[in-house]
């Protein structure tokens, strides 16, 4: 009688925690995926500065070639 009773108890406690993992993992995938779309984006940028630097100061530059 005790389970009966603690599973009445418990089910709806239960039922909307896996309600909420499962919305929560939808937001999880939606924000890893944005913050992976702008990781790109943001290194496009980076290589597209660096180029602009390294053109500027004719290439040959020792705090743009890595040294």
């Amino acid at each position: 009688m005790e389970i009966i009773q603690m599973i009445s108890q418990m089910g709806f406690p239960i039922a909307v925690a896996a309600w909420l993992l499962v919305k929560l993992e939808a937001r999880l995938d939606s924000a890893e995926g944005a913050a992976r779309e702008l990781t790109a984006k943001i290194q496009a940028h980076m290589d597209w500065c660096m180029k602009c630097q390294k053109a500027i100061c004719g290439n040959n530059c020792e705090k743009h070639d890595g040294r």
